[in-house]
């Protein structure tokens, strides 16, 4: 009798093991606090060579930033666009970073692309943003 409480013990001993029964192991997921930006020199429409530039987020968090630009060809035209020099800057002016869009190429006459640009750095003090088409 006393052998086939040991071995039951055992047994159910193993089963809880193997499957994880009894485990407390909880994941603890932190979700990081994310602030946007709605500084008007930031969100606001801009036009850089007949392109338009709208619907502008920046959305930053403790230890990053990404940008999102809606770029769309109003004119009858393709565009060739190769890469955005996006320029974040502070409230005085001065660049804080330097960012790179890229649209695909051409911009297909009334078609609208989406860039997304990402920093590792926070820019809640950004104050506006500047766009530069590279060539």
């Amino acid at each position: 009798m006393k052998k086939k409480i040991i071995i039951s013990l055992v047994m159910l001993l193993s089963v809880g093991i193997i499957t994880g029964c009894g485990c407390n192991k909880k994941k603890e997921t932190k979700e990081e606090k994310k602030t946007y930006n709605t500084n008007e020199g930031v969100i606001e429409d801009k036009e850089v060579e007949g392109l338009k530039l709208t619907n502008t987020s920046l959305v930053s968090t403790k230890n990053g930033a990404t940008l999102v630009t809606a770029v769309t060809n109003p004119t009858k035209e393709d565009k060739e666009v190769r890469i955005f020099n996006i320029y974040v800057k502070d409230k005085e002016g001065n660049t804080i970073v330097t960012l790179q869009g890229y649209v695909g190429g051409v911009v297909p006459a009334g078609e609208t692309r989406e860039i997304t640009s990402n920093v590792d750095m926070n820019l809640d003090k950004a104050h506006k943003v500047e766009y530069e088409i590279l060539k």
